[in-house]
């Protein structure tokens, strides 16, 4: 599984399906402002990116997203607003995610695909939600 995991987002002579959300950008000048972007999104949480991590990898964005729907218990009255944020979040920062979904299961049918796949559709299912609740 490490093999397939290098193989995909490490080191690829066809290409690699990168995790982050700065490779899928048009102008890669404008990745370190994104990277800042997102650290100061998560540093208003109260939320440091460890430092051998970019703050654009999918996995930080996706523990991100999880942080704030955390959040929705104990919101009461900022529930809306708090939807807001995860609404924006998505629209901003997990835009890339459906090619980067096609991309590593175009080159694999391993487990990685699967998940891929399933990252996609609950991303889409969450907005899709979100924008119902909000649009009351």
């Amino acid at each position: 599984m490490q093999e397939e995991y290098v193989r995909l987002f490490v080191a690829s002579r066809n290409g690699l399906c990168h995790p982050y959300e700065g490779a899928y950008l048009k102008d890669n000048r404008m990745v370190p402002v994104l990277l800042a972007t997102l650290d100061r999104e998560y540093a208003r949480e109260g939320l440091i990116v460890s430092i051998d991590t970019l703050p654009d990898h999918i996995s930080v964005e996706l523990e991100y997203m999880s942080f704030l729907c955390g959040k929705e218990k104990g919101s009461g009255g900022e529930l809306k607003d708090l939807f807001q944020k995860e609404l924006a979040f998505i629209q901003k920062h997990l835009w890339w995610v459906p090619e980067f979904s096609v991309r590593v299961r175009a080159k694999t049918k391993s487990i990685y695909g699967t998940a891929s796949l399933i990252i996609e559709k609950l991303i889409e299912r969450d907005r899709d939600f979100i924008q119902q609740k909000t649009t009351r």
